[in-house]
């Protein structure tokens, strides 16, 4: 233990003199007992695993919002060793840098004497973003996720079962319908749990808040559109009307999690280290009901990425469906889609959706500011709606979900100025840079989906399923033809030709 000290008070002397030498010891043993437990056994491998706890002031037995690049790269099996000791040990040292080596004790065990009182930390999945801080979107601009919530308890927008109690005092009154519970809730609404009594099934009704009269007109017919979609992977919409100053339409009710929620879990839980029956799970899919090609990816190696680009897939043909009809959803994310009981991840909140034809530069931005595509940020900045925009403003957004599943985390982060710069002028992170199983195809497709130039793009959401489809297949797909969005359209059917 001596000659551990004097090496590690060698390596990083600002971090071992906050401790005494009681506690130092104590904490020393524990992240001993901890490597051990991740098979870093050698004794180099040790001294740079606890260089790590000491530079995160976090003894490493689990992935927290401060630990996460680190925590992930440690976990990373198929990579040698002592590469993921040396690539921790340099984030770690970043983290420690950016944050002037002030590094909170461990949590839930007292910080030293010499050191101030640290804030406490709370564990947190690598997905979740930090706080964003109170900044209020830009004019003529709906960015529903930085709204406070309506209550503390207030669950994902999803229409998903919950216990929470209604917000208001008295339940809206909706003709035709027994509004039970509130579950759910953002910037532009809020959600309900209900009865509809003439068929005696429950259905989720979302209620926008006021309208200007011409904003519900134009809402009744997009809506009217909307509704006329069906499709195994989109959570139609069954009905639509006004409600005092605003509107609403009703959903069939899925008591599935939302993705959102899904990402959350799978986070905390390594997924991709984990078979597939463990994955369904996590999902809230009971195996033996799921899909028989959900089956068999199930049992297939690397479930999870393969479970994954199944679920995007199935979105995907979603959005052609849509798409075919003349209808843009203008709001894909996480928090749309919804797990249903089969293991079908299907695509919610077509209320919102607007018909190409009808958009002009009078047409609101609606939209969450995370998945914007930087062709809908540039409209909305020089005024013109939504004007020549088209369908990749909706590949983008299920690009952008498909990233958040490969690298657990989004594409950019932070207060929405920053996330709004970032879209504009920063390419996305790759996902193997962050988690090295993501496989390298799988990468190829998703920032293929998220090209910044909506020419180099997927054309439409059918070429994202068809390589999606081809990387399950076993076949490469073509995601490296950048700016030639044509020749995108089946790595499937553009390989067999070739033969």
């Amino acid at each position: 233990m001596e000659r551990l000290i004097v090496e590690l008070s060698g390596l990083c002397p600002t971090q071992v003199a906050r401790y005494s030498d009681a506690e130092l010891r104590a904490l020393l043993e524990r992240g001993r007992e901890q490597a051990r437990k991740m098979q870093f056994t050698e004794e180099e491998q040790v001294v740079q695993f606890l260089q790590c706890v000491l530079l995160l002031g976090d003894e490493l037995s689990g992935p927290t919002s401060r630990n996460t690049d680190v925590w992930y790269t440690l976990t990373s099996v198929s990579r040698p060793a002592p590469m993921r000791l040396r690539r921790a040990v340099a984030i770690a040292q970043r983290l420690a840098d950016a944050s002037g080596s002030a590094a909170p004790a461990t949590p839930g065990r007292s910080a030293p004497p010499s050191a101030p009182a640290p804030a406490a930390t709370a564990a947190a999945p690598p997905i979740q973003p930090p706080p964003v801080p109170a900044e209020p979107a830009p004019s003529g601009f709906s960015a529903a996720p930085q709204a406070p919530p309506r209550t503390p308890t207030t669950p994902s927008r999803a229409p998903q079962a919950s216990t929470a109690p209604p917000v208001d005092s008295e339940l809206p009154q909706i003709e035709g319908f027994q509004v039970l519970e509130h579950i759910g809730g953002g910037g532009m609404g809020d959600i309900y749990r209900a009865i509809d009594p003439s068929l005696d099934v429950e259905v989720a009704i979302k209620v926008l808040r006021s309208m200007h009269p011409s904003a519900q007109a134009q809402f009744l017919q997009e809506a009217r559109a909307a509704a006329k979609l069906q499709h195994p992977n989109i959570v139609s919409v069954l009905r639509f009307g006004q409600q005092g100053e605003g509107v609403y339409y009703v959903m069939p009710f899925v008591k599935g999690m939302d993705a959102e929620r899904l990402l959350k879990t799978i986070g905390e839980q390594l997924a991709h280290l984990k078979d597939g029956q463990e994955i369904l799970l996590l999902a809230g899919v009971d195996p033996s009901a799921a899909a028989p090609e959900l089956k068999t990816l199930a049992e297939s190696p690397k479930p999870h990425y393969r479970l994954v680009a199944w679920w995007i897939a199935g979105v995907a043909d979603g959005l052609e469906r849509a798409h075919t009809t003349g209808v843009i959803h203008h709001d894909v994310k996480p928090q749309n889609m919804l797990m249903a009981a089969d293991g079908r991840l299907m695509l919610a909140d077509f209320g919102l959706a607007m018909r190409r034809d009808q958009r002009s530069a009078d047409s609101p931005c609606v939209g969450t500011p995370r998945y914007l595509s930087p062709e809908m940020l540039a409209a909305w900045a020089n005024g013109s709606g939504t004007e020549g925009t088209d369908e990749r403003i909706d590949v983008w957004g299920l690009g952008a979900t498909l990233y958040e599943f490969l690298a657990f985390r989004p594409i950019y982060d932070g207060p929405v100025a920053k996330v709004l710069r970032d879209i504009a002028t920063t390419d996305p992170t790759p996902p193997r840079q962050l988690i090295w199983q993501v496989p390298e195809q799988l990468e190829a497709i998703c920032l293929k989906a998220l090209k910044r130039n909506p020419d180099d793009r997927y054309r439409r959401a059918a070429h994202l399923a068809n390589d999606l489809r081809a990387f399950l297949a076993g076949v490469a797909p073509v995601a490296d033809t950048a700016g030639e969005p044509e020749r995108s359209r089946s790595g499937l059917l553009s390989w067999l030709k070739k033969k």
